[in-house]
């Protein structure tokens, strides 16, 4: 399904993920299509599969080690293709995000996912995609997908071929 957001910036995409795998696998297909500077905002509730993402977005950037949500550390860097900077905002409050300079991690040369990217987005101007991510019932999760620029319209178009040819 796929709609204009009725404020104008770029496409929707929705899928329905009936496994973890398949969640995953639409992850790596981002990985694979990254570029520098990519931005990835990830939103949903705890145990959605933001961390499952972004493991499949490490896997298409060539990335072996294990992704885990960095709530404790709040950027995990991974080296690949491109380094991945994971980024997780669970454990902070609005106005304390302001305060991390994050934006060294947003505008740098590498592509960063950041679950609970809500929590941010006064930082968040330029182009990027965003991901919300709800439970459907048992495995089964809805990904809605935002594009916010012409490259992420692009990404919008792989990622429906895949969901396409995936059923």
């Amino acid at each position: 399904m796929e709609k204009i957001n009725k404020i104008g910036e770029g496409k929707t995409l929705r899928i329905i993920s009936d496994s973890p795998q398949f969640t995953r696998s639409l992850g790596k297909l981002i990985g694979l299509y990254a570029e520098a500077g990519d931005i990835i905002c990830l939103e949903g509730e705890l145990g959605a599969g933001k961390t499952c993402l972004v493991s499949g977005i490490a896997e298409g950037l060539g990335i072996n080690e294990g992704i885990f949500s960095p709530s404790f550390i709040i950027v995990a860097v991974h080296r690949g293709k491109l380094p991945l900077f994971h980024i997780d905002l669970y454990r902070l409050e609005e106005g304390e995000i302001t305060k991390l300079g994050l934006e060294d991690y947003l505008y740098d040369e590498g592509v960063c996912a950041i679950e609970w990217a809500e929590k941010a987005k006064p930082l968040i101007f330029s182009d990027h995609l965003w991901v919300n991510i709800s439970y459907q019932g048992n495995d089964k999760r809805l990904l809605t997908f935002q594009s916010r620029g012409n490259r992420y319209d692009k990404l919008l178009e792989e990622l429906r071929e895949f969901a396409r040819l995936s059923t």
